[in-house]
């Protein structure tokens, strides 16, 4: 009898599940007729479907002993439908764009997606199936699994339809430059894009899959620290907060030097306890090469040493181990291994190193601490700050001992540290303090199982509402980024769209005036360096192939030919030759009419042929930003 009780409802749930995603399709199918987008074609016909698969998941689920107050039954149901939302947004922008399925086929994968998250979003934490809720240990590890799946999904789908931010573009210049230095970064993130782009082409996607393999790296090492630190299920937790935490979830997608300096971080971190608290002696072997390519990905990493520095002197037993040759030894690896950009710093005067240190401390002098803490609760959330907080205090030394609360407390404290006290008289970035909170992540993880005092019992319960507020945000940026919004238009001059339809646009110009002037015209950016750098990464991905000695980065110049500071432009293109030492054609790209070098190219002896305006689009049609162009030719009687 409860067999075949067991075959009906499976049945029953069956046929409500697939009559709710046919409803779905054949809204989106009528969307699509109309002539909606398929960005917005798949939000028409998700609203209504949602409404249906909430009465379907209430009668699926809804007879568990553990159930929900109305209002926060909606709540739940409302935010698992949001996530479904956005995952299954970039599951048709991927198939459409990146795979070219036709619309009805990409959008039949993303209802299946969607459909999953909600199945399994309603059986969590809508309707909760009894035999999860017995178990809180059980619950967890399935929220776990869920919540980490989805944050990694999340990424790895929008990763390949999101136009490149424009640091992304500016570092994939520095790959098709590629050196053992730059002016203002080291070149681990040249390495690692050059690589995946050389082997697998110039997208969006192999551009940043560098930074979601740092992640799982960097996931790696932080999860074998927290299991030396506590146990298995400890360092479980810890991957549900480096999937969600913000910083750690966007510099798994965004491809900018942070990305390798996690992972790098997180493995000197572990291997660095591994050598002072486990008494591993070859773990001094994976300080050094961690560290060493480390210092290859960003010069902060040395902070990381001088926090582990001031933790020897102050632990009995690690300071023996200064009169040992293994911290030295180590110490030689890691330095073997930066020695390039070192070698390339001597070539350039030292350039880099000024760069990031004299160049700095002689900025105006500006009191940002108040920045600071406003960057502090967008890295880490309200939530997670104040779990860091909690993580150091003194309770947290009874389960960990005092050497490994030492050891995490000061190597998170002394680079903040340094950072606040720079913060006094001087400009700090968003970004800084970023990795310094993997060693508070082993205690915070800690803290979600166990833990005294009502902070900690407070913070056990926000992690989840919080953790959901964090997915569901950037679910709508990655959305409303790639796909938009029915009725939510893109602000003007939207910094995270319009660059493919710009590059495609001044093609056509460039193309064009090269059959009339029999010469191509080279591009110039006119700003710092973010217009150079989308044009050279778009006008590559969609031309490259056509004349790859002749597009992308090759001929897309900064205004440093101006006398325009423009990073690395300046050595790429120097400026020694002078525009017309480049090109008798040059096509200009501004944001307004008067950053256009008009009076100044006259005067120079260069006629103006064509001015203009390029309004560029999203993917969709959709108008989202205006640039203005001139493009001038060099006198012939014009001296050199």
């Amino acid at each position: 009898m409860a067999e075949g009780k067991s075959i009906r409802g499976s049945i029953y749930a069956s046929a409500l599940g697939t009559s709710g995603m046919i409803f779905d399709f054949l809204l989106f199918w009528v969307a699509i007729s109309l002539r909606f987008p398929p960005g917005q074609a798949h939000v028409v016909s998700f609203i209504p479907a949602a409404f249906l698969s909430f009465y379907n998941a209430k009668a699926v689920f809804g007879r568990g002993q553990f159930r929900l107050s109305p209002r926060r039954e909606r709540m739940a149901f409302f935010a698992v439908a949001a996530a479904a939302l956005f995952l299954r947004g970039g599951v048709l922008a991927t198939a459409a764009r990146s795979w070219e399925w036709p619309p009805l086929v990409a959008v039949a994968l993303a209802i299946a997606a969607s459909a999953a998250v909600t199945y399994l979003g309603s059986a969590l934490f809508v309707f909760p199936v009894t035999g999860l809720r017995r178990s809180e240990k059980v619950h967890w590890g399935m929220v776990t699994v869920l919540l980490v799946s989805y944050a990694a999904l999340l990424r790895l789908f929008y990763m390949s339809t999101m136009e490149l931010i424009h640091q992304e573009a500016y570092y994939w210049n520095y790959a098709q430059h590629l050196d053992i230095g730059y002016l203002d970064h080291p070149p681990m993130v040249a390495w690692l894009i050059a690589l995946f782009t050389a082997v697998f082409g110039h997208t969006e996607f192999f551009v940043r899959i560098g930074a979601f393999l740092s992640w799982v790296v960097a996931a790696s090492f932080i999860y074998g620290l927290t299991r030396n630190c506590f146990d298995r299920s400890v360092a479980f937790r810890s991957l549900l907060l480096l999937s969600t935490i913000p910083f750690f979830f966007g510099t798994g997608m965004i491809m900018t030097p942070d990305a390798p300096l996690m992972a790098f971080w997180a493995g000197t971190l572990y291997f660095l306890e591994r050598a002072l608290l486990g008494e591993k002696r070859s773990a001094w072997w994976g300080v050094g090469i961690c560290a060493g390519l480390g210092l290859l990905s960003k010069y902060t990493i040395a902070l990381l040493g001088g926090g582990v520095f001031l933790f020897m002197l102050l632990d009995s037993p690690s300071r023996k181990r200064l009169s040992s040759a293994w911290p030295y030894l180590a110490l030689l690896v890691a330095f073997a291994i930066f020695s390039p950009v070192i070698v390339w710093n001597a070539q350039h005067d030292w350039i880099s190193f000024g760069f990031q240190g004299p160049r700095r401390l002689s900025a105006p002098t500006q009191f940002s601490l108040p920045d600071m803490v406003a960057y502090l609760l967008l890295l880490l959330s309200p939530t997670g700050l104040a779990a860091a907080v909690a993580a150091l205090s003194l309770k947290s030394a009874n389960p960990l001992g005092r050497r490994k609360f030492l050891f995490l407390a000061i190597t998170a404290l002394f680079p903040i540290a340094v950072f606040t006290l720079f913060s006094l008289f001087r400009e700090v970035k968003f970004n800084w303090t970023g990795p310094a909170w993997f060693s508070l992540v082993p205690i915070m993880a800690w803290q979600m199982v166990e833990g005294e005092g009502r902070l900690v019992a407070f913070l056990r319960r926000a992690w989840l509402p919080t953790i959901a507020v964090i997915l569901l945000v950037f679910g709508f940026v990655l959305h409303y980024a790639t796909l938009g919004f029915p009725i939510l238009a893109y602000p003007k001059n939207a910094p995270m769209v319009g660059w493919e339809d710009l590059a495609r646009q001044v093609e056509v110009l460039e193309d064009r005036w090269e059959e009339i002037m029999g010469e191509e015209p080279l591009v110039v950016g006119m700003d710092k360096h973010k217009i150079t750098s989308e044009l050279a990464f778009y006008r590559t991905k969609l031309f490259g192939e056509k004349d790859p000695e002749r597009e992308g980065a090759v001929y897309t110049a900064g205004p440093n030919l101006l006398g325009e500071e423009s990073l690395m432009y300046g050595y790429w293109f120097p400026e020694a030759k002078g525009l017309q030492g480049y090109a008798n054609v040059v096509l200009f790209i501004g944001r307004n009419p008067q950053g256009l070098p008009l009076s100044e190219l006259t005067r120079d002896g260069w006629h103006m042929e064509e001015f203009g305006e390029i309004v560029a689009s999203s993917y969709y049609g959709i108008s989202v930003a205006e640039f203005d162009y001139v493009l001038v030719r060099r006198a012939s009687n014009a001296s050199d």
